[in-house]
């Protein structure tokens, strides 16, 4: 369980410097085709390779919660 929500909260934040780290870069290039900005390759591939890891991470988090509650739940012999 330390590990998964380690990783998740490594990845949320992860998330938010990049996303900071090209805002700066972003503002300059607004233009009336762009109104938002153009994100760069960089930035793109980034979120995408921090979206994965964080379903990775939901999907092995989520069992282990349940395996927990049921290992602290039964009772021992």
């Amino acid at each position: 369980m330390i590990g998964p929500t380690a990783l998740m909260i490594t990845t949320f934040l992860g998330y938010a410097l990049i996303n900071l780290a090209f805002a700066t870069t972003a503002a300059s290039t607004v233009t009336e085709s762009a109104p938002f900005g153009e994100q760069s390759v960089v930035q793109t591939v980034a979120n995408v390779l921090l979206f994965l890891v964080g379903v990775v991470t939901f999907l092995t988090w989520l069992p282990g919660l349940i395996v927990g509650i049921v290992l602290l739940a039964t009772p021992k012999k």
